[in-house]
Parts: structure tokens; C-alpha cells; sequence
């Protein structure tokens, strides 16, 4: 199983924009893929096999991404909980990884106990864990329960 760390605020994969030259995608969301694909390379780039890198494989994945979003004061002053939708937070992960872990998002057949977002952190991160479907044992699958913080 592969686990990644990313500090920060996670944020959400937004639409596709129309612009003079046709659609685009936003510049924020743009910065917060790149985020995400150097964290996953550094930690894939420790994993080799035969001398050979052993990221981005085909096969199928399962993935399980903890979402820590933390607080912030809105125009009143009062602090709130930043709230994004958890399947915009997981489109922006499995499009980052694409090419860095696996070959394509479809190879990811779905998603570990204790997928999750939690609002209102001190310390927001994302966390990242990622079980190759070959490697799996049922034992490690009963172990999973809530991914740790």
C-alpha cells in the first residue's frame, strides 16, 4: 500500500471554462493537480521493482482519500468550516494521479473504508492511500477501517 501526505487546504477540481481558444482549466485547480502529482511521485519513486520504477502500472487500484479541510473567516467575521463537495475532492486526486501512479483513472475499482472529508481542522491536509488490487488480502481489507490521521 502506497500513503501520501499532502499539507494544506484540499481543494476541489472545478469545472472546465470557456475562454477565446476553447475551454480551459482554471489556474487554481491547475496548481493544486501539480500539488498533488509531486507529493505522489516522490513517495511512487521509492517503489521499484526489477531496477525499474514501479509506478504508473495498469491493474486495478483502490483508494482511499482522507480530506482535512480547515477553518476560515468569512465576510462577517464568524469562522466557518470551508465546505466542498467530497466527489469534486476525489476527481482532483484521481486526475493528478493519472500517469504518476496508474495509467488511468477508470483502473481505479473503488474506494477503501473511511473515504471521508472532515470540516473544521487546525491542520488541513490530505491523505492519500492507495492499495494495489493484486497485493491485497482479504485480512489487509478487514484491517483497513478508518484511514489514520
Amino acid at each position: 500500500m502506497l500513503r501520501i501526505v499532502i499539507p494544506g487546504e484540499p481543494y476541489p477540481k472545478e469545472r472546465a471554462r470557456a475562454g477565446r481558444g476553447g475551454f480551459y482549466t482554471p489556474k487554481q485547480t491547475q496548481d493544486a493537480q501539480e500539488t498533488v502529482r509531486n507529493y505522489a511521485f516522490l513517495e511512487a519513486r521509492k517503489y521499484y521493482v526489477n531496477g525499474c520504477p514501479a509506478y504508473p502500472t495498469t491493474g486495478h487500484f483502490w483508494l482511499g482519500v482522507s480530506f482535512y479541510l480547515g477553518n476560515f473567516r468569512s465576510k462577517r467575521g464568524r469562522l466557518t468550516a470551508r465546505d466542498a463537495d467530497l466527489d469534486n475532492l476525489v476527481k482532483l486526486v484521481k486526475d493528478a494521479l493519472q500517469g504518476v501512479i496508474w495509467v488511468n483513472d477508470k483502473q481505479v475499482r473503488g474506494f477503501l473504508p473511511g473515504t471521508k472529508k472532515v470540516l473544521g481542522n487546525s491542520y488541513p491536509q490530505t491523505i492519500i492511500v492507495i492499495a494495489h488490487e493484486d497485493k491485497l488480502i482479504p485480512a489487509e481489507l478487514a484491517m483497513l477501517g478508518d484511514l489514520p490521521a
